[in-house]
């Protein structure tokens, strides 16, 4: 309701050769200039301004205005949080994304062509956006693990760190003091090769759940093309990375968060699909700003109608009952 009312106040209407101006803080103005001549000019401002702002949040067309904004604004939001995301993948990445895009797109077409499959449209469409979420999750993760050295790189030099130390251990005129130094540096040692292996592992780990989901894209090209087999997509997976780990998305995990908080507060599509809820069918058709609400003469509430009167029977004859 507040939203709404705070709508109404700013809106602006299309003025000739004027532009877009807020008529209603204007007027409101104006009657506060007045008031200074005349302090019933307030007491009217006051009357006016209520009803006016009464009518316009209770108009249903200005609500869906109202709506539409709210919604463009998450939806932007998403956008900007997606883009950063994007931004952080490198090329490769970034092209077996849009492939991936490219294809649940396919999907959907093939579905929208036959009318029988409105049902298993409309659910293979969140399907396909949890699974494109999910995959571009797996991208990030991937970018941040590629950023650390692998077992290949240095994996052989610490094993023999290692080697070399548990010899030097096994000297017994080594000094308490020299022994715990040395112990406390092996396990530092082998602590740093188990998270080499925990990484090359988690790689593999990500690299096969997207592979996966490309796998389950494909087979949901493949029965989309068969007219008769509309099979709904599983949007809900077990992965073997452990995606609810967080620790994997690294400095990213902000963006991250707030594009999936975008994503299930706007139920728009990640990668353009359509817009889910009555706000984005709204949406396509209003018109706003973000400083108020954009009110053009075919968004005007209509005219209040007056009630028909019933029409008036004529008098009986003198001496005939009604």
């Amino acid at each position: 309701m507040l939203r709404n009312l705070h709508g109404a106040f700013w809106a602006s209407w299309e003025v000739p050769g004027l532009g877009r101006l807020p008529l209603n803080v204007l007027a409101l103005s104006g009657l506060g200039i007045l008031g200074f001549g005349n302090s019933g000019f307030w007491f009217m401002g006051a009357g006016l301004e209520v009803f006016y702002l009464y009518m316009m949040a209770m108009n249903p067309r200005f609500q869906a205005v109202i709506d539409s904004e709210a919604y463009r604004q998450i939806n932007q939001e998403a956008n900007n949080e997606r883009a950063k995301l994007l931004s952080s993948l490198d090329n490769t990445s970034r092209a077996r994304l849009e492939t991936l895009e490219e294809r649940c797109r396919k999907v959907l077409d093939l579905l929208s062509e036959n009318p029988y499959q409105e049902i298993t449209l409309e659910v293979n469409r969140g399907a396909l956006q949890k699974l494109f979420l999910i995959y571009m999750k797996l991208l990030v993760a991937q970018r941040h693990l590629l950023q650390t050295p692998g077992y290949a790189a240095v994996g052989k030099d610490l094993e023999k760190q290692i080697a070399s130390l548990r010899r030097e251990l096994e000297n017994v005129s080594l000094s308490p003091t020299l022994r715990e130094s040395k112990t406390a540096t092996m396990r530092i040692t082998e602590q740093r090769l188990h998270n080499l292996h925990t990484r090359d592992q988690r790689l593999s780990e990500l690299q096969s759940d997207m592979e996966r989901i490309e796998a389950q894209v494909e087979l949901a090209m493949e029965n989309a093309r068969l007219r008769n087999q509309g099979e709904v997509v599983p949007g809900n997976i077990t992965l073997a990375s452990q995606l609810l780990d967080e620790s994997l998305y690294g400095d990213d995990l902000g963006t991250v968060a707030a594009f999936e908080r975008s994503m299930d507060t706007s139920g728009a599509s990640p990668f353009g699909l359509g817009q889910g809820g009555s706000a984005g069918q709204s949406a396509s058709g209003a018109a706003s700003t973000s400083s108020g609400a954009r009110y053009s003469d075919r968004d005007q509430p209509p005219p209040p109608t007056m009630p028909t009167p019933p029409p008036v029977q004529p008098a009986p004859p003198p001496g005939q009952s009604a």
